[in-house]
């Protein structure tokens, strides 16, 4: 009696931990959100810094672009997350506190050192927070960098108040050997670049990475078809390791609006970010997916829950995905421990 009733149980419990086999497979996108590519500047908002230039800068800026900009536009230093409404952000990261919050969140790498002394970077990120929100960074390093933005993006507006996709770039002068290089990666030197981009983007870890900091650093069109080659030749070839998944999500929020991608290879691109994301070599790696245990980092697990983060946000805000909720909460607890230890397993990459 008692062997009957262990090998019941023992069905029983075979049954319940087997895989359904009419399970639902898990959802992948099957169409393209929305890209907000056009910005209305009759609605827009400009945000300035701290640097008392910004203001003289902004009000010049308002009576350029008249009549195609209200003359009452406002201006403002903090920032205002109206749905669908587009905001002018002026300066960098050390004065700017909007877009200190795109740097941080790797929208947008505009600071002291790029684009460098008199040069300047116009930028439209395209809904950054999942609001429907355009942003469009006149970014510099300094006042005169920042003077020149502005008199570039007035010519932009001669085209009228609606406006496409913009990266228009002119980087200080010692930037300038970047345009003449290849995009191999044996070629881009730490010392070559400002600080964050070597990090950021694991030089040697990912063919896309060059070219794509070359058109960044150099707007050259030439560059973001070559990142594009790499970036679908990884789509075809599968899932990545682990360690070599952090910049991928990085990239494809800055790239994904540039007009050399068809919006099949978008949706291509955008599933297989998502498989990757739900893989052993993603959220499901055991370091991330036993998180809670207090355990120390180290760099395989740190630098795959970083690539994470920025994939399951991307979810999150750009397609509402629930279960990003889910992989959020588990990369908080991964990396609760280093709240209370200063040092990890491993220093890698700053992280």
């Amino acid at each position: 009696m008692f062997r009957a009733m262990r090998t019941f149980l023992g069905i029983i419990c075979i049954a319940l931990l087997a895989p359904c086999s009419h399970a639902t497979e898990q959802q992948i996108i099957t169409q393209l959100r929305g890209l907000c590519l056009e910005t209305d500047l009759r609605k827009v908002t400009l945000v300035t810094g701290s640097n008392p230039k910004h203001r003289e800068l902004a009000q010049e800026l308002i009576a350029a672009l008249s009549p195609r900009v209200r003359q009452d536009a406002d201006i403002v230093k903090s920032l205002p997350l109206s749905a669908g409404e587009p905001i002018i952000v002026l300066g960098n990261m050390a004065d700017n506190l909007v877009i200190r919050r795109l740097y941080l969140e790797m929208f947008c790498f505009v600071d002291r050192a790029f684009p460098g002394p008199q040069g300047y970077l116009i930028q439209t990120i395209h809904n950054p927070w999942g609001t429907g929100q355009n942003v469009i960074v006149l970014g510099a390093s300094d006042d005169a960098g920042l003077k020149a933005a502005v008199t570039r993006f007035s010519s932009h507006v001669r085209k009228g108040p609606v406006l496409g996709r913009i990266y228009d770039i002119k980087p200080a002068e010692r930037f300038e050997f970047l345009r003449r290089m290849d995009d191999r990666a044996e070629n881009l030197y730490r010392n070559n670049l400002p600080l964050l981009w070597p990090h950021a983007f694991q030089l040697g870890y990912n063919d896309a990475a060059p070219p794509a900091i070359l058109y960044l650093v150099t707007g050259e069109d030439r560059f973001a078809q070559r990142a594009r080659e790499e970036i679908l030749k990884q789509v075809k070839e599968g899932q990545c390791k682990h360690l070599y998944f952090l910049p991928r999500p990085i990239l494809w929020n800055l790239l994904e609006t540039h007009p050399c991608f068809t919006d099949a290879e978008r949706l291509a691109i955008t599933n297989w970010l998502l498989s990757q994301l739900r893989s052993g070599e993603g959220i499901e790696m055991s370091s991330i997916r036993n998180a809670g245990n207090k355990e120390l980092l180290g760099n395989h697990g740190s630098r795959t829950a970083i690539g994470c983060f920025f994939a399951a946000r991307y979810f999150r805000d750009r397609y509402g995905l629930k279960e990003a909720d889910v992989y959020l909460e588990r990369l908080r607890r991964y990396f609760e421990p280093q709240e209370t230890i200063s040092q990890p397993i491993c220093d890698s990459s700053g992280h």
